[in-house]
């Protein structure tokens, strides 16, 4: 069981008001479409944003083994382009309060020792999506931060960022509108595991602040059991389904369970948000290795590459309790925490 929150804590309005929502930028176009997205999340949760574009060799560039000066001050030209992100972001949402800083270092790292060190709550980043038939996190910069950060990273692919960001407003619009959809249907994947469950307390913060929804899914192979036990292990699988989803609806969010018999787990989980019409799927990530390869051995990188829609990636348990929970998400109800760490005992 989690510790329970001090009585201080658990009556703050926004408990997680002094962690950032962290968006990263490159400089690029696409990069920058996030921004809304970044800007929105922030004011619903009344957290500062945190602009950051790590430079990885100030002035000085390598090609095919030979470094070169670029007679351009790198960091200053940086700075410079952050300052005029945060004055957009600040004519463009009134009253958010914009930091900006300038790590140095190869890429990954710099943003990963940013995030450790302003305690992020939510990393928010985009990826090139190399391909549709590539692996579209391997040997990225979205993957290495997203494989070594202690919280959630929202990850953003180009095909989304045009769909989310092409919003329609008047002039007489006094704040950007939301970012369509985001948080309000978001799909959960559950296989039963503590790991998978881990995703849950974000997953419910995100559907609060868009007044959304939580669709709980857990997709069964049961290609090998005859049809009698298959309909008993389905119907079970279903009833312990509805009984989380139940309690986050008691928690004040609305949710739903469903269950697919499909042996292809990525595709049954890119179908059910498609034919659901989920904006986003959350799913816990889990380090097998060295290497740090994704749960469900490779479905969280094929849901990435064919789900067309954010992914917000969280990653496992510190431990086998779990207990820094309750200091990650203060806000967040017990019941859910307590879903998120022993998913498999009978919901009551």
């Amino acid at each position: 069981m989690p510790a329970m929150p001090t009585p201080a804590t658990a009556t703050m309005a926004r408990p997680v008001a002094d962690r950032p929502i962290l968006l990263a930028l490159d400089g690029s176009d696409l990069a920058g479409r996030a921004i809304p997205v970044a800007a929105d999340l922030a004011r619903k949760r009344g957290a500062p944003l945190l602009v950051v574009r790590a430079v990885a060799h100030a002035g000085r560039h390598e090609i095919f083994g030979f470094h070169f000066e670029s007679g351009i001050d790198e960091h200053a030209a940086t700075e410079a382009y952050l300052a005029r992100v945060a004055a957009e972001v600040r004519a463009g949402w009134p009253g958010l309060h914009v930091e900006t800083t300038v790590p140095t270092g190869p890429v990954a790292h710099a943003l990963v020792a940013t995030i450790r060190a302003s305690r992020a709550q939510l990393t928010v980043l985009t990826t090139g999506g190399r391909s549709v038939a590539a692996r579209m996190l391997r040997g990225s910069v979205a993957e290495d931060v997203v494989r070594a950060t202690d919280d959630a990273t929202l990850v953003l692919w180009p095909w989304v960022l045009g769909r989310m960001t092409a919003l329609e407003r008047s002039d007489d619009d006094v704040v950007p509108p939301p970012s369509p959809g985001l948080g309000r249907r978001i799909l959960v994947p559950l296989d039963g595991s503590a790991r998978t469950a881990r995703v849950l307390p974000e997953a419910y913060r995100m559907a609060r602040a868009a007044a959304g929804e939580l669709v709980l899914l857990t997709a069964l192979d049961l290609h090998l059991y005859r049809r009698k036990h298959a309909a008993t292990i389905e119907r079970t699988v279903h009833e312990a389904l509805d009984e989380r989803a139940a309690i986050i609806r008691t928690s004040g969010v609305r949710a739903r369970a469903i269950v697919t018999v499909l042996a292809d787990p990525a595709a049954a989980i890119v179908e059910a948000a498609e034919r659901e019409a989920c904006d986003t799927i959350a799913m816990t990530t889990h380090a097998r290795g060295p290497v740090g390869r994704f749960i469900f051995g490779s479905v969280a990188n094929q849901v990435a590459g064919r789900a067309g829609r954010p992914v917000l990636f969280t990653p496992p348990l510190a431990d086998a309790v779990g207990h820094d929970l309750a200091v990650a998400y203060p806000d967040v109800p017990v019941p859910i925490l307590d879903l998120a760490q022993s998913p498999h005992g009978r919901a009551a």
